[in-house]
């Protein structure tokens, strides 16, 4: 198989070529940090507006807001929402060569919050 390069004043926008099974595929370059086109920050927009709503749930009357029980399923879906991101983020710096393997382990036991049920069961465990 013979490949040409037909313009070359847009060489430098190719980041990487692979044939794979006879067939060409250019990819694009991306920024640095950038593996998933930065879809991990609509996680955290999420957890964010969730939040918001948690926090505007003062009811003006009796029966106006969302009850206890809703607001602790907001509260764990903001919290699993965020966690999500953290994890998809340093994936994201893996995979975009920002970490090697061994910043990927330390910065993932730094940075992802345990999971909600750990969360839950250690605030329950202390003594109040």
């Amino acid at each position: 198989m013979n490949l040409k390069i037909v313009d070359t004043n847009h060489v430098d926008k190719i980041s990487m070529v692979e044939i794979i099974k006879d067939q060409l595929y250019i990819t694009k370059p991306t920024m640095s940090g950038g593996r998933f086109d930065y879809d991990q920050n609509k996680l955290q927009y999420l957890a964010e507006d969730i939040q918001e709503i948690i926090e505007r749930n003062r009811p003006l009357f009796p029966g106006d807001r969302h009850s206890p029980e809703i607001i602790a399923k907001y509260q764990e879906a903001a919290y699993n929402l965020e966690r999500t991101y953290q994890m998809v983020q340093r994936i994201d710096w893996l995979e975009s060569c920002d970490d090697g393997p061994e910043s990927f382990m330390e910065r993932w036991d730094a940075e992802v919050p345990p999971s909600w049920e750990e969360t839950f069961k250690s605030k329950q465990a202390q003594p109040k």
